[in-house]
């Protein structure tokens, strides 16, 4: 693996983990002559996650609230034997844990988007969630 590409990779890391806004998308970083990639699972449930509407007005919070250092942080959890679906966990990374504000769930196959339902005990698909919601 060459050096440019490992540099790529970082780079592509930091940002996904820091939650800075970028404008180069990991094609674009990874390819940069334009081939076509193929993304990882979890950058497709990322993806999925950072086009809600729900994504962005947390991370506008967020930046708020911390006087412009710091930007929505997440954690992703793997599907397992009790779970078909990536649980994504979005919140503020502080400086003695994570605060989680929000949960939802992508399912892998699809890439859909699901949040939990207190009040039904179980996971709903975003738009039915919001329509109980209000928003």
């Amino acid at each position: 693996m060459s050096t440019s590409s490992n540099i790529s990779r970082f780079i592509v890391l930091f940002l996904i983990c820091s939650g800075i806004p970028h404008q180069y998308t990991f094609a674009q970083l990874n390819n940069p002559k334009g081939k076509q990639t193929v993304l990882s699972v979890e950058d497709q449930v990322v993806a999925a996650i950072q086009k809600l509407p729900e994504y962005k007005k947390l991370d506008q919070e967020i930046y708020k609230e911390t006087k412009h250092k710091h930007h929505i942080a997440y954690i992703i959890q793997k599907p397992d034997n009790t779970q078909k679906f990536y649980e994504v966990d979005l919140g503020f990374d502080g400086p003695e844990r994570f605060e989680q504000r929000d949960m939802y769930y992508v399912d892998p196959r699809t890439f859909k988007v699901f949040a939990y339902d207190d009040m039904a005990a179980k996971i709903i698909p975003i738009e039915k969630y919001r329509n109980r919601k209000g928003d």
